[in-house]
């Protein structure tokens, strides 16, 4: 019995410890989830804050079902923050799938105008976007980040052509 309570005392410190390493790794949930911007569309125009609907593409590369349960992102343009919006929509991205989540986001006149300038001046040929932020996940205390980057060739026409 006296050799018994030492381990007694410790025993919850070592289950608390399984516990949190179990729920650092989720089961077949190897890869983060990719996070693509695949439309920007205007939903108002105020004098000091606009507001755009995007469309965000999430892929699931792992063997268990996503349960969203929530993000956070914002978009940058050229190296400058342009947009920041957040979701509390709840969706399931299947495994090895993917679902289509529309945010919208804002961003103030001050962002638009730098954008716009450097486009306007002609010196942009092409210009660079970054995504980044967070998945909340359904019944886990942990968010999974992710961040995005490409280029868009401004000198293409409407057919893609240059």
């Amino acid at each position: 019995m006296v050799v018994l309570k030492p381990i007694v005392r410790i025993l919850p410190g070592i289950l608390l410890l399984f516990m949190l390493g179990a729920c650092a790794v989720m089961p077949g949930q190897s890869t983060p989830p990719r996070v693509d911007l695949v439309g920007l569309q205007v939903v108002s125009l105020d004098m000091f804050e606009q507001r755009y609907r995007v469309r965000l593409r999430i892929q699931n590369p792992n063997d268990i079902d996503l349960p969203v349960n929530g993000l956070d992102f914002s978009i940058d343009l050229n190296g400058r923050r342009f947009a920041s919006g957040v979701s509390a929509e709840a969706i399931v991205v299947p495994r090895y799938g993917e679902a289509v989540l529309n945010v919208d986001v804002s961003s103030n006149v001050f962002r638009v105008f730098e954008q716009l300038r450097a486009i306007g001046s002609g010196k942009a040929e092409r210009f660079s976007y970054r995504i980044s932020g967070n998945i909340s996940v359904a019944n886990r205390y942990f968010k999974l980040p992710f961040e995005r980057e490409g280029e868009v060739d401004l000198r293409m026409d409407a057919n893609g052509h240059k």
